[in-house]
């Protein structure tokens, strides 16, 4: 969001190079809960937590294919903002992105954060449709839009909201 708004090529090398480090920590997350749930369908003493674990691994799996979406979002930003030129409008959006992606981190300590996380998500759809921006997009800042769009339904997945009602949300681009 912050390179979107003032063009900085360095800063979107770097915010590049920091995505792809994340994959490590993702597949570390996930396979800590397949441990944890081996363990509370075995052991009588941790059942209790089954279902907070396929709560967790909803929203582990989710991140693990939004930062994958993320990754290549970060890599069209970085080639987008070499002319320099500000895009706000993409900026506030990318923030919007941000803010769900927050919520979604809460839920680690917090579920109940969950359903706030999907009502926030369920805000943004309209901010995803091409039509609704002045100017209008140029072909390249259409090419991020459209690459954000699969990231939300990957977040909305995660804050627990059914993949075919999450793409439904999307408003229809021709």
């Amino acid at each position: 969001a912050a390179v979107l708004r003032a063009p900085d090529v360095e800063v979107a090398d770097h915010a590049l190079e920091d995505i792809r480090k994340t994959q490590p920590l993702l597949d570390n997350w996930i396979s800590s809960l397949e441990s944890a749930k081996a363990i509370s369908r075995i052991s009588p003493f941790y059942r209790w937590a089954e279902k907070e674990i396929g709560q967790q691994m909803q929203v582990a799996t989710g991140m693990d294919y939004a930062t994958r979406n993320l990754r290549v979002l970060t890599r069209r930003v970085d080639y987008l903002v070499r002319d320099e030129k500000p895009r706000p409008q993409l900026a506030d959006l990318v923030g919007k992105i941000i803010i769900a992606t927050e919520l979604l981190e809460q839920t680690s300590d917090d579920f109940s954060v969950t359903q706030k996380a999907r009502k926030y998500l369920q805000k943004i759809p309209a901010s995803l449709d091409p039509k609704v921006f002045d100017p209008p997009l140029t072909t390249s800042e259409s090419a991020v839009l459209l690459q954000i769009r699969p990231l939300y339904v990957d977040l909305a997945i995660a804050a627990g909201v059914e993949p075919a009602r999450a793409r439904v949300l999307l408003p229809k681009v021709d």
